[in-house]
């Protein structure tokens, strides 16, 4: 697995990272799933 560093650092401008900002839903301390990334030019009615 390669470090977050170490991608930022090969790929620059290209590469965007996701905050770490996580939130209590549920009681459940951990979670586990599929991530999807959605695309919405100026639009967010898809969210």
């Amino acid at each position: 697995m390669t470090p977050t560093s170490v991608l930022c650092d090969e790929h620059g401008g290209a590469l965007r990272v996701l905050a770490g900002e996580f939130a209590s839903f549920g009681g459940h301390s951990s979670f586990r799933g599929r991530v999807s990334t959605l695309s919405a030019f100026e639009v967010n009615t898809l969210v």
